[in-house]
């Protein structure tokens, strides 16, 4: 869930979007992997940010939660990347989801779709970002950068994003579906 814009909470919930969207058109399982934030030390984002990423992981249903640890060289800490202070966020998401208090995995289910173009394969990062990773962005590019972001902010974790694909019905998956080229999306949406 980390990137290269780290902290930016609306790119975090697009990931764990796309990720649950798939799974879900698809009827599979899903899961998250905290990575770098930076790309300098310490990499991973602190223990409070981790912790608050699992957690929202998990209630939106990731069946996973994989944290990224890499041995750095040469071997200043034994455990690789990971602080103590992050091996504790990760104890304490296991003891918060055996809780009764906090066992609410997969509460915030996605209810609303945005449905982009089959086989579009923009990375979604930025409105410039690359198309398979290879290509420039194209005049579509920003438009689905800004719809998707309009939609998070107005459903956030309730969001999928998903691929139209004649393969899959998901159509009665969801109250609301949104295409990317409806009229239809707006801030008021």
């Amino acid at each position: 869930m980390g990137e290269t814009r780290g902290s930016n909470e609306t790119t975090k919930m697009e990931q764990i979007d796309l990720c649950r969207g798939a799974a879900n058109v698809q009827n599979k399982q899903w899961g998250a992997i905290i990575t770098y934030s930076t790309m300098t030390p310490p990499y991973l984002e602190n223990a409070s940010a981790m912790l608050q990423d699992m957690l929202t992981a998990y209630w939106a249903g990731a069946k996973y939660i994989i944290v990224f640890n890499y041995p750095t060289y040469p071997a200043t800490n034994p455990y690789g990347i990971l602080s103590q202070d992050q091996f504790n966020a990760m104890e304490n998401f296991w003891n918060q989801i055996h809780s009764n208090q906090t066992n609410a995995f997969g509460t915030e289910k996605g209810t609303v779709a945005l449905v982009l173009p089959e086989d579009y394969g923009f990375g979604m990062r930025s409105p410039t970002d690359l198309i398979w990773g290879i290509w420039n962005s194209d005049s579509l590019s920003p438009i689905v950068w800004d719809e998707a972001n309009q939609l998070l902010k107005t459903y956030g974790s309730r969001l999928d994003i998903i691929y139209n694909d004649n393969q899959f019905n998901f159509t009665e998956k969801y109250s609301k579906i949104y295409y990317w080229n409806s009229s239809e999306i707006s801030p008021s949406a």
